[in-house]
């Protein structure tokens, strides 16, 4: 996301933030969300999320070539009278559903290719994704480091929106 995205995310909830704040964000905590909305602290990305931010658009053209086109450099999306918003990694282009590039490891709560069986981070992600840009669905594009092979590491989740969740 660009510097004034993350300058105007200081007054919202993200959809990564709202995993942090459920204690379901291994990388971070309900007090770093705090910190990073109230403190002026500069809100650098580590080495894997640099390295994520790399592979992003790779994985997502890899996810194009099989759900169909997909729109980048989105704007921020908000979702009114609610402090949350998120910002989309793409779009699909015929649905209009969230679609998020993932560069993770084997076996944190991954399942098989083709199902909603991701972690509990990346299902409360999507599903505020979906929130803030309403969808029936979510498409999550994952490199999962660690596979036996490129085909099996290369997977597309669909995530149907869940109302009670939500």
């Amino acid at each position: 996301i660009t510097a004034e995205q993350r300058t105007a995310r200081k007054n919202f909830l993200g959809a990564s933030d709202v995993p942090a704040i459920l204690g379901l964000d291994p990388w971070r905590t309900p007090a770093d969300v705090y910190l990073s909305k109230t403190a002026d602290l500069i809100d650098e990305p580590g080495d894997a999320a640099k390295l994520g931010n790399h592979f992003e658009r790779p994985i997502l053209e890899w996810a194009a070539e099989r759900i169909g086109t997909l729109e980048y450099d989105l704007p921020t999306c908000y979702r009114d009278g609610t402090v949350l918003c998120a910002n989309l990694d793409a779009r699909h282009k015929a649905s209009r559903s969230p679609v998020e590039a993932k560069l993770t490891a084997v076996g944190d709560g991954w399942g098989e290719a083709g199902t909603d069986q991701v972690p509990e981070r990346v299902l409360v992600q999507t599903t505020v994704q979906m929130i803030c840009n309403p969808a029936d669905e979510a498409f999550v594009s994952a490199f999962l480091a660690g596979c036996r092979s490129v085909a099996d590491a290369l997977r597309i989740y669909r995530i149907p929106f869940n109302a009670q969740l939500a």
